[in-house]
């Protein structure tokens, strides 16, 4: 067995050799190529988190054993979409809008999900070529799925809601700053996820009112994590809501500004 102070400098020397192929991806492009999954995969992780990325890299480096993608800090775009073809074992996936240009088109999304069946975690925020549509390919093509952020997906409608209801899995839905209203809420906390889901964000809805939250207290028996501040809910019905919630369940909500709310059940 190897002294400690060698594993140490083999460590220190791949931390120098990535750092190096990171810096000019573009030069070392065809040597990439040829390399084991496991190079490939510490490649991906420091390029994606620095941002360095390119199409062509990224077709090099990603492979089915990838279990985690993180292309937030990437000019992502159509050809970076279709690189992901390629993890068919996929678990997790950052598209979150970062500090660079995001350009997804819908068709690409549709197309993609059904090439990841095995997805657990898809976080999506602020994305304007989310559809309904979109939503329904998630919904059929990744019935593993336990947490969704799409908040801020201003062309997502109840119809997505009514979609996403018989994900059993689901534990954690953001769909904040958007068009949903009482009738998709309803809609979706009846169907199957009922069961699973423990956090739900709602917040800057317009039209969520106290009808979808007494729909929630309601059916979703789990919950842990409700937030809705900037919906538009009177103070009565905001002091309703508490004594419904306690009548139920323990609560703990701290006052985000008058007559706005983040509750915390637990």
């Amino acid at each position: 067995m190897l002294p400690e102070h060698v594993w140490e400098t083999d460590r220190s020397l791949l931390t120098l050799c990535v750092n190096k192929v990171v810096q000019d991806m573009e030069q070392h492009v065809d040597t990439v190529q040829v390399l084991p999954r496991s190079l490939k995969s510490k490649l991906l992780l420091v390029a994606s988190k620095r941002g360095k990325l390119t199409v062509k890299g990224l077709h090099c480096l990603v492979h089915p054993d990838v279990k985690i993608l993180n292309l937030s800090e990437c000019n992502a775009c159509d050809d970076f979409i279709h690189a992901i073809h390629k993890c068919t074992h996929l678990k997790k996936l950052y598209l979150n809008p970062g500090m660079k240009q995001r350009d997804i088109s819908t068709a690409v999304l549709l197309d993609l999900f059904p090439s990841i069946p095995y997805l657990s975690g898809l976080y999506l925020r602020q994305c304007p070529t989310v559809t309904d549509e979109v939503m329904a390919s998630i919904a059929n093509s990744c019935p593993l799925l336990t947490e969704l952020d799409i908040g801020g997906c201003s062309a997502v409608t109840d119809t997505s809601l009514k979609l996403l209801k018989k994900l059993q899995y689901l534990t954690s839905l953001n769909i904040s700053h958007s068009q949903v209203s009482d009738i998709g809420i309803s809609a979706l906390v009846q169907g199957e996820c009922r069961k699973s889901l423990t956090e739900l964000q709602l917040q800057n809805s317009p039209r969520i009112t106290e009808v979808a939250i007494e729909a929630i207290v309601l059916h979703c028996t789990n919950m842990k994590v409700l937030i809705f501040h900037g919906c538009p809910i009177s103070g009565q019905s905001q002091i309703w809501i508490i004594l419904c919630i306690q009548t139920s369940l323990t609560a703990d909500y701290r006052r985000k500004e008058p007559y706005s709310f983040t509750y915390r059940l637990t």
